[in-house]
C-alpha cells in the first residue's frame, strides 16, 4: 500500500479538515480546519474510528520510527498496537474537543441557572428578519445581599434556528443597582430598528435614564442617551444626549414645596445646549467600561453617562 491513502475526511467550509493518510510506513495527521472535524466527531466519533481501525486492521506495513515533518505529527503505529494506537486517538480527540469547547463553544451556550426576565422581538439589522433579544438573570438563585447580575443576548435566525449574535454582561445592571426603590430594571424595547434599555432607581432622590443602541459599524453602538435625575421639593435635571451629533439638551428646574397642600412649584429654571464629543465609542458590550463624566459649559452641572 503506496502513496496518500485518505482515511477519513469531513467535509469543511472552503478547506480540508482531518485527514490521516499513509506514506512511506507512517500516518501523518494533518489538522486544517479543527472546528469541523471537531463537530463530525461530537456527532459520530465511532464511526471515524472505526474507519480508521479498519484500515489499520488491513496494512502490514505500518511500521518505523516516529518523525515530524513540518507541522505533521508523524505516530509509529505496528499492527499489533494499533489498539494502543486507536486509545491514544480517542484521548487526543477529547482533549482537543474540551478545549474546542472551552474557546468557541461559551459563546453559544445560555446557562441552565439562567432566568429570561424580559423578551422582544425586531428588526435590528434592517434585513427584514425579526431579532430577538433578551435579557436574563444569570442564577436561579434570590441574594438579598449581592443581587442577581444580568446579562442581555441578542439572537439572529440562522437556517430557522436562534443563534446567539451578542451579549452584553454590562447594559443591564445587577438586581440590587436600584438602592432602596429595588430593581432598577424597567424595559427593552426595539423601536424602528434601535434597541432601547431603561433603567431607573434611588430613594428620596431619583435617576432614571435610556440608551439607544443602533447596530452600525458591526457594532450595537450607543447613539441616544437621556435621563432625569432629582429630588421632590429640590431640582429636577433632565438631559437629551444625542451621542451620533455630540448635541447635549441639558434642564434644570428649581422647585419648593407648600407645607400646607404639599404642592410642588417651580421658581427656578436653567437651559443649556452645546456639543460634546465621546473620546471612546460606547457600545452594548463596553457601556460600563468607564465612568463618562460631562460638566456643562454654561452652569457647571455635572452629568454622568
Amino acid at each position: 500500500m503506496r502513496g496518500n491513502i485518505p482515511i477519513h475526511t469531513i467535509p469543511g467550509n472552503g478547506v480540508t479538515s482531518i485527514k490521516t493518510t499513509f506514506k512511506s510506513g507512517l500516518i501523518i495527521t494533518e489538522i486544517m480546519n479543527i472546528k469541523a472535524a471537531l463537530y463530525s466527531y461530537m456527532n459520530n466519533p465511532l464511526k471515524i474510528l472505526k474507519s480508521q481501525t479498519e484500515i489499520l486492521m488491513s496494512d502490514s506495513r505500518i511500521e518505523g520510527p516516529g518523525h515530524s515533518f513540518g507541522d505533521h505529527y508523524v505516530l509509529p503505529i505496528q499492527k499489533p498496537n494499533f489498539i494502543h494506537y486507536m486509545l491514544k486517538q480517542i484521548v487526543m480527540l477529547q482533549t482537543i474537543l474540551v478545549l474546542f469547547q472551552v474557546s468557541f463553544g461559551q459563546q453559544d451556550i445560555i446557562p441552565k441557572q439562567y432566568q429570561s426576565i424580559k423578551e422582544v422581538y425586531g428588526d435590528l439589522d434592517k434585513d427584514g428578519i425579526q431579532e430577538k433579544v433578551v435579557v436574563y438573570n444569570m442564577s436561579d438563585k434570590e441574594d438579598e445581599i449581592n443581587g442577581i447580575d444580568r446579562e442581555v443576548v441578542i439572537f439572529k435566525k440562522d437556517k430557522g434556528n436562534w443563534k446567539i449574535w451578542e451579549r452584553s454582561t454590562s447594559a443591564v445592571g445587577n438586581s440590587q443597582d436600584g438602592g432602596m426603590m429595588g430593581d432598577p430594571f424597567e424595559d427593552i424595547e426595539i423601536k424602528n430598528g434601535i434597541l432601547l434599555i431603561s433603567q431607573s432607581g434611588g430613594s428620596s432622590w431619583k435617576w432614571g435614564h435610556t440608551d439607544k443602541y443602533r447596530y452600525q459599524n458591526n457594532n450595537f453602538e450607543l447613539i441616544g442617551y437621556t435621563s432625569n435625575f432629582g429630588k421632590l421639593c429640590e431640582y429636577w435635571v433632565s438631559v437629551d444626549f444625542n451621542v451620533m451629533t455630540g448635541k447635549i439638551n441639558v434642564s434644570k428646574e428649581y422647585e419648593k414645596c407648600d407645607e400646607d397642600d404639599e404642592s410642588q412649584t417651580v421658581y427656578k429654571k436653567e437651559n443649556e445646549n452645546f456639543t460634546y464629543k465621546l473620546k471612546n465609542k460606547l457600545t452594548l458590550k463596553n457601556r460600563k467600561k468607564e465612568e463618562v463624566k460631562i460638566i456643562t459649559p454654561k452652569y457647571k452641572h455635572e452629568l454622568y453617562l
